[in-house]
């Protein structure tokens, strides 16, 4: 399969259609959870949306979509897991600072294998 190379003004576009798809989906998805009988579930909406998000990315080969993705997602589900163990939702709260945090990490591990994945294709294509 040949790798496609983005601009940096295609990658930003491709970049805003996700996120205009993350974001419909998304807010579709948390109206949909308002007649679940738990408010907990709101959070699930943006998860399935986030991932959708990173999958589509990793398809297109945008890097940058792709991190941001993962950052949302990884802030959806520690954002769910605190709701669900402790029973009070985070926004607003001293624990959102720690749960955007935790996102970061989770989006900057989700980078490393990518990162040198993509750094040892280079060196062997440089090599052939």
């Amino acid at each position: 399969m040949e790798r496609r190379q983005h601009s940096a003004a295609q990658a930003l576009a491709w970049t805003a259609a996700i996120f205009a798809g993350y974001w419909i989906a998304g807010f579709l998805l948390v109206r949909l959870a308002y007649f679940l009988p738990t408010g907990a579930w709101r959070n699930i909406g943006p998860l399935i949306a986030g991932v959708i998000a990173v999958i589509v990315a990793r398809m297109l080969r945008v890097r940058l979509a792709v991190y941001l993705f993962s950052a949302f997602a990884a802030f959806s589900i520690t954002e769910f897991a605190i709701e669900i163990v402790f029973g009070y939702p985070v926004a607003g709260r001293s624990a959102q600072f720690g749960v955007i945090v935790a996102a970061l990490v989770a989006a900057a591990i989700y980078a490393l294998p990518l990162a040198a994945k993509d750094r040892s294709t280079s060196e062997r294509e440089l090599a052939a």
